[in-house]
Protein backbone atom coordinates (compact mmCIF):
# COMPACT_ATOMS: atom_id res chain seq x y z
CA UNK A 1 0.00 0.00 0.00
CA UNK A 2 1.22 3.23 -1.05
CA UNK A 3 0.66 6.35 0.87
CA UNK A 4 0.24 10.12 -0.26
CA UNK A 5 3.97 11.41 -0.57
CA UNK A 6 4.00 8.59 -2.70
CA UNK A 7 1.03 9.46 -5.62
CA UNK A 8 -1.32 6.59 -3.91
CA UNK A 9 -4.06 6.33 -5.96
CA UNK A 10 -6.15 4.02 -3.67
CA UNK A 11 -8.82 6.28 -1.96
CA UNK A 12 -7.47 9.66 -4.10
CA UNK A 13 -11.02 10.05 -6.18
CA UNK A 14 -12.99 10.10 -3.31
CA UNK A 15 -10.76 12.52 -0.91
CA UNK A 16 -10.73 14.70 -4.45
CA UNK A 17 -14.20 14.73 -5.15
CA UNK A 18 -14.63 15.32 -1.35
CA UNK A 19 -12.30 18.11 -0.82
CA UNK A 20 -13.70 19.74 -4.19
CA UNK A 21 -17.08 19.86 -2.86
CA UNK A 22 -17.22 20.52 0.60
CA UNK A 23 -17.52 24.55 1.55
CA UNK A 24 -18.17 25.45 -1.98
CA UNK A 25 -19.98 28.93 -0.38
CA UNK A 26 -17.15 30.22 1.13
CA UNK A 27 -14.37 28.73 -1.49
CA UNK A 28 -15.86 30.53 -4.36
CA UNK A 29 -16.18 34.01 -2.10
CA UNK A 30 -12.35 33.29 -0.75
CA UNK A 31 -11.75 32.81 -4.29
CA UNK A 32 -13.78 35.43 -5.56
CA UNK A 33 -11.83 38.32 -3.49
CA UNK A 34 -8.49 36.81 -4.80
CA UNK A 35 -9.32 37.27 -8.06
CA UNK A 36 -10.45 41.23 -7.55
CA UNK A 37 -6.43 41.53 -6.40
CA UNK A 38 -5.19 40.13 -9.80
CA UNK A 39 -4.64 43.32 -12.52
CA UNK A 40 -3.64 44.02 -15.95
CA UNK A 41 -0.07 42.83 -16.56
CA UNK A 42 0.08 40.39 -13.45
CA UNK A 43 2.32 37.68 -13.37
CA UNK A 44 0.26 34.95 -10.78
CA UNK A 45 1.23 31.48 -9.50
CA UNK A 46 -2.10 29.27 -8.10
CA UNK A 47 -1.90 26.41 -6.25
CA UNK A 48 -3.54 23.44 -6.44
CA UNK A 49 -5.84 23.74 -3.58
CA UNK A 50 -9.81 23.03 -3.18
CA UNK A 51 -9.73 26.73 -2.56
CA UNK A 52 -7.09 28.29 -4.68
CA UNK A 53 -7.86 26.69 -7.52
CA UNK A 54 -11.26 28.09 -7.30
CA UNK A 55 -9.72 31.76 -8.46
CA UNK A 56 -9.28 30.93 -12.42
CA UNK A 57 -13.28 31.01 -12.33
CA UNK A 58 -13.06 34.83 -11.33
CA UNK A 59 -10.20 36.43 -13.07
CA UNK A 60 -11.40 39.00 -14.93
CA UNK A 61 -7.85 40.91 -15.75
CA UNK A 62 -6.25 40.66 -19.26
CA UNK A 63 -2.44 40.23 -20.27
CA UNK A 64 -1.87 38.15 -17.31
CA UNK A 65 0.80 35.84 -17.08
CA UNK A 66 0.01 32.55 -15.08
CA UNK A 67 1.44 29.73 -13.43
CA UNK A 68 -0.02 26.92 -12.06
CA UNK A 69 0.31 22.89 -11.34
CA UNK A 70 -3.34 22.91 -10.77
CA UNK A 71 -4.79 20.44 -13.64
CA UNK A 72 -8.26 20.86 -12.77
CA UNK A 73 -8.18 24.59 -14.42
CA UNK A 74 -6.51 24.06 -17.33
CA UNK A 75 -9.54 24.32 -19.26
CA UNK A 76 -10.48 27.93 -17.87
CA UNK A 77 -7.92 29.50 -18.57
CA UNK A 78 -7.53 28.14 -22.07
CA UNK A 79 -11.13 29.75 -22.41
CA UNK A 80 -10.37 33.24 -20.87
CA UNK A 81 -7.26 32.90 -23.17
CA UNK A 82 -5.31 33.26 -20.22
CA UNK A 83 -1.05 32.82 -21.10
CA UNK A 84 -0.59 30.11 -18.78
CA UNK A 85 2.84 27.81 -17.73
CA UNK A 86 2.93 24.48 -16.48
CA UNK A 87 5.24 23.51 -14.07
CA UNK A 88 6.93 19.80 -14.98
CA UNK A 89 6.15 17.14 -12.60
CA UNK A 90 4.07 13.83 -11.92
CA UNK A 91 0.22 14.04 -11.30
CA UNK A 92 -0.37 13.63 -7.87
CA UNK A 93 -4.32 12.51 -8.09
CA UNK A 94 -5.04 13.30 -4.72
CA UNK A 95 -4.56 16.95 -5.50
CA UNK A 96 -5.02 17.11 -8.79
CA UNK A 97 -1.18 18.92 -8.80
CA UNK A 98 1.71 18.40 -11.05
CA UNK A 99 4.70 18.03 -8.55
CA UNK A 100 8.37 16.55 -8.44
CA UNK A 101 11.70 17.25 -6.66
CA UNK A 102 12.09 19.36 -10.02
CA UNK A 103 8.84 21.35 -9.86
CA UNK A 104 10.07 23.55 -6.72
CA UNK A 105 12.96 24.18 -8.20
CA UNK A 106 11.67 25.26 -11.18
CA UNK A 107 9.34 27.73 -9.63
CA UNK A 108 12.49 29.10 -7.54
CA UNK A 109 13.58 30.70 -10.64
CA UNK A 110 10.11 32.55 -11.48
CA UNK A 111 9.00 35.77 -10.08
CA UNK A 112 5.43 36.76 -9.25
CA UNK A 113 3.49 39.58 -8.47
CA UNK A 114 0.93 37.63 -6.44
CA UNK A 115 0.77 34.03 -5.43
CA UNK A 116 -2.73 32.21 -4.25
CA UNK A 117 -1.96 28.92 -2.28
CA UNK A 118 -3.87 26.19 -0.78
CA UNK A 119 -3.18 24.57 2.90
CA UNK A 120 -3.97 21.11 4.45
CA UNK A 121 -3.38 22.08 7.55
CA UNK A 122 -3.48 25.75 9.87
CA UNK A 123 -1.69 25.51 13.30
CA UNK A 124 -1.10 28.02 15.53
CA UNK A 125 2.68 26.16 16.37
CA UNK A 126 3.62 24.35 13.34
CA UNK A 127 2.04 27.28 10.96
CA UNK A 128 0.80 26.16 7.76
CA UNK A 129 1.04 22.82 7.15
CA UNK A 130 0.65 19.87 4.23
CA UNK A 131 1.13 15.96 3.90
CA UNK A 132 3.35 16.11 0.56
CA UNK A 133 6.92 16.98 0.46
CA UNK A 134 7.16 17.96 -2.75
CA UNK A 135 4.17 19.80 -2.24
CA UNK A 136 5.42 21.79 0.73
CA UNK A 137 8.93 22.80 -1.66
CA UNK A 138 6.25 24.12 -3.84
CA UNK A 139 4.88 26.00 -1.68
CA UNK A 140 8.13 27.59 -0.20
CA UNK A 141 9.58 28.17 -4.05
CA UNK A 142 7.20 30.55 -4.74
CA UNK A 143 6.64 32.52 -1.35
CA UNK A 144 9.82 33.14 -1.98
CA UNK A 145 9.69 34.86 -5.21
CA UNK A 146 6.54 36.28 -4.70
CA UNK A 147 5.44 40.01 -4.08
CA UNK A 148 2.13 39.39 -2.20
CA UNK A 149 1.39 36.07 -1.38
CA UNK A 150 -2.03 34.71 0.16
CA UNK A 151 -3.16 31.32 1.77
CA UNK A 152 -6.32 30.92 0.82
CA UNK A 153 -7.96 28.69 3.07
CA UNK A 154 -11.63 27.72 4.87
CA UNK A 155 -11.58 26.81 8.59
CA UNK A 156 -11.94 23.23 8.24
CA UNK A 157 -8.07 23.43 8.04
CA UNK A 158 -7.87 25.43 11.49
CA UNK A 159 -6.28 23.56 14.18
CA UNK A 160 -5.07 20.84 11.49
CA UNK A 161 -1.44 19.92 11.67
CA UNK A 162 0.24 18.15 8.97
CA UNK A 163 3.44 16.35 8.62
CA UNK A 164 5.07 19.21 6.42
CA UNK A 165 5.45 22.90 7.31
CA UNK A 166 5.69 25.44 4.48
CA UNK A 167 5.35 28.61 6.37
CA UNK A 168 5.05 29.99 9.72
CA UNK A 169 1.90 31.83 10.61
Amino acid sequence: VLDASTNDTRNFQDDYILKFSRNIAVKKSLARYAASLIHDGDCVFIDAGSTSSCVAEFIDASDITLVTNAMNIFQILAEKKIRTYIPNGYINFGSAAIMSSETGQQLANMNFDLAFLGTSGIDRKAGFTTQNEHDAAIKQSVLSRSAKSFILSEDSKFDVKRFYTFANL
